[in-house]
């Protein structure tokens, strides 16, 4: 019920939640973690019980992709500057600005990698996690490239 409530004022209502500061987050974390969290449950339910180091554990592994699915607004945002200003609608972006919005958008790249190298080490994710990081390298390049220019 909480994933499709989020999915419906997402997007919908006087004030969706994606015109507003918060949408990165609320979206990061409804399908980078409130997804994992249900597919942990699903496959588990059997066994499954609800402590706290065990959501500590899985928010660990999802944290990763909580920060890609945000950061997939993120980028849109970033792109869409302009026309959101002239829309009136007031995301993170607004605030922060472009430069400085591209600038936390890599951060939280990193900050994801970094997260994926902690969890392996944490015996949270499988080691092979690593090679997922690698392919990251041509990403961050472009993405130099982008900075550069929003700079």
């Amino acid at each position: 019920m909480f994933c499709f409530a989020i999915g419906v004022l997402y997007s919908t209502g006087p004030h969706p939640i994606s015109s507003t500061p918060f949408g990165e987050l609320v979206s990061g974390f409804t399908m980078g973690v409130m997804i994992v969290l249900i597919s942990v449950y699903i496959n588990s339910y059997q066994v499954f019980t609800w402590n706290p180091e065990l959501l500590l554990e899985i928010l660990l592994a999802a944290a990763p992709e909580f920060i890609w699915i945000g950061n997939i607004m993120f980028s849109n945002n970033i792109c869409d500057a302009e026309e959101d200003r002239l829309n009136h609608r007031y995301t993170i972006v607004h605030y922060l600005g472009v430069p400085h919005s591209v600038f936390l958008f890599n951060a939280m790249n990193i900050l994801a990698i970094l997260l994926i190298f902690l969890a392996i080490f944490f015996r949270r994710l499988p080691s092979r996690s690593h090679f997922h990081c690698l392919s990251r390298s041509i990403y961050f390049q472009t993405n130099a490239t982008i900075y550069c220019r929003a700079g």
